[in-house]
């Protein structure tokens, strides 16, 4: 095996490839502006992946595929398309990584069994937080999701020899489920009766949302992320203020 540490990866179909290669420790690396993906690891097992970024890749932040054994760490995954692709692994763990702010999906595990996936924290995604396509024997606990299209998906083949069985979800924490269906219903219960006995028109289906969602949700959920990251209003608006500065150079 190797060790890869502290390096940065820049550009090229995939910033880090590991082909047919195990036992390696890759650890503490930056890897980003891969066209298809950040680091790709195909078709070797027992490496480590451990405390890794992938930022700013077209593709994956992080893919991986036929491996077994691997351990899947406190990496960070952030502005990818996806933020883990995880495909036809068996027998590996991925916990604690921070998967947040990718365009479409945190991580989509695919065609996998005997895996773990432990104590992540999924979020700020336009698609699926946790996705399991054709899994079966995996064990999902601990992990926080929110601010997802939805916090968790387990999805199968119409084949039957691909089905997705013996899968344990436990623990988890997604928090928005309950206050999204009570506001949905509040909001159609609200928008029903201001078609019917008001004039207001689309105006009123504007209002109904507003006042539903300021009701609780849109005080309520930021002043949980403030808590949760320790950060002040403040701070958080100085932090979108230079973000978007940032974006716009």
């Amino acid at each position: 095996g190797n060790v890869i540490e502290n390096n940065t990866f820049m550009y090229g179909w995939c910033s880090l490839y590991l082909h047919k290669s195990s036992y390696n420790i890759i650890k503490n690396n930056e890897i980003t502006k891969g066209y298809w993906s950040g680091l790709n690891a195909y078709g070797g097992g027992n490496n480590i992946i451990y405390n890794n970024t992938a930022r700013d890749n077209m593709g994956n932040g992080f893919n991986i595929g036929i491996e077994s054994n691997d351990k899947i760490m406190r990496n960070v995954a952030t502005e990818n398309c996806d933020g883990m692709d995880l495909n036809d692994l068996i027998d590996s763990t991925i916990s604690f990584n921070h998967v947040y702010g990718n365009k479409q999906y945190g991580i989509c595990v695919d065609t996998c069994s005997n895996i773990s996936i432990l104590n992540n924290s999924i979020h700020d995604h336009a698609y699926k937080g946790l996705q399991l396509n054709e899994c079966s024997n995996c064990f999902v606990s601990g992990n926080e999701m929110y601010e997802n299209q939805a916090g968790l998906s387990i999805e199968a083949s119409t084949r039957p020899s691909e089905p997705a069985h013996d899968n344990i979800v436990t623990n988890n924490n997604i928090p928005f489920v309950k206050a999204s269906l009570i506001s949905g219903f509040f909001i159609a219960l609200g928008s029903y009766l201001s078609l019917s006995f008001t004039t207001f028109g689309i105006m009123g289906l504007i209002l109904v949302q507003g006042i539903v969602q300021l009701s609780y949700n849109n005080w309520k959920w930021p002043l949980y992320i403030f808590k949760e990251f320790k950060i002040s209003f403040f701070s958080f608006l100085r932090l979108g203020i230079l973000e978007s500065f940032n974006k716009i150079r």
